[in-house]
């Protein structure tokens, strides 16, 4: 599978669904999730798919660069996030890097901009 076809199938039945059950079928359970100096697991990054079920009435990654093969991918991305308190956007760049084994993510490098508190949904960082 190309890095952008296996990116694309990770962000539209995941996360612009929104469905953690679908996360076992991207995501190894041992993932390691390295997001700026914040390190999440695999419950965290269920956490923070259902926090974005909550808080957010669509979420849409439009990937701008993507590069790799069966072992890692790296991409650029700008992701979209309408919240459904009142309706207006929030817009995040990411840097990112998968690295797969067994076609599933097993570690994942990230950074935001802006910033955020991957355990601290509710405040961006300054």
């Amino acid at each position: 599978m190309k890095p952008a076809d296996f990116l694309d199938q990770v962000f539209s039945n995941v996360w612009e669904t929104m469905s953690p059950d679908a996360i076992s079928q991207y995501y190894h359970q041992d993932v390691v999730a390295k997001m700026g100096d914040q390190v999440a697991d695999y419950q965290d990054i269920v956490k923070r798919c259902e926090y974005v079920k909550t808080h957010y009435s669509s979420l849409r990654n439009h990937v701008l660069l993507c590069m790799g093969d069966e072992h890692e991918i790296t991409a650029y991305c700008k992701q979209v996030l309408t919240r459904r308190s009142d309706g207006c956007d929030d817009v995040f760049h990411m840097l990112i890097r998968y690295e797969l084994s067994d076609h599933k993510v097993k570690t994942i490098h990230a950074t935001f901009s802006p910033a955020f508190d991957y355990f601290e949904h509710d405040d961006l960082v300054a």
